[in-house]
């Protein structure tokens, strides 16, 4: 949602002009959308899967032991590309993904 759009709902700069009810409704709207477009990742199979959705947020929700990328055919495939490049987030919380290995050189 664009910052005209959320100004126009929220009736202006601070809100001014519109009931509490309907800014208590935009607020809850925006929460249910980023709750919608959050993911948590809690394994490595997870962190590889952000692929699907490269516009997406991201919360690791644990550290991730990624030594298993060793067995993989090319190790972890980087999220996105120079022509599809990841715009998403992923917000580490302060955990750590250790051991993950990829053989690509892109």
């Amino acid at each position: 949602m664009s910052p005209a759009i959320l100004r126009t709902l929220l009736g202006g700069p601070g809100g001014r002009g519109r009931s509490a009810r309907r800014q208590r409704l935009v607020v809850e709207w925006l929460e249910d959308r980023i709750a919608l477009a959050t993911y948590y990742i809690t394994n490595v199979q997870q962190l590889q899967a952000m692929e699907k959705d490269l516009n997406g947020t991201y919360i690791l929700a644990n550290d991730i032991d990624a030594s298993s990328t060793q067995s993989w055919y090319l190790g972890f495939e980087p999220v996105g590309s120079s022509t599809r490049p990841f715009t998403g987030a992923l917000l580490g919380q302060g955990h750590v993904i250790s051991g993950l290995y990829s053989a690509n050189l892109e």
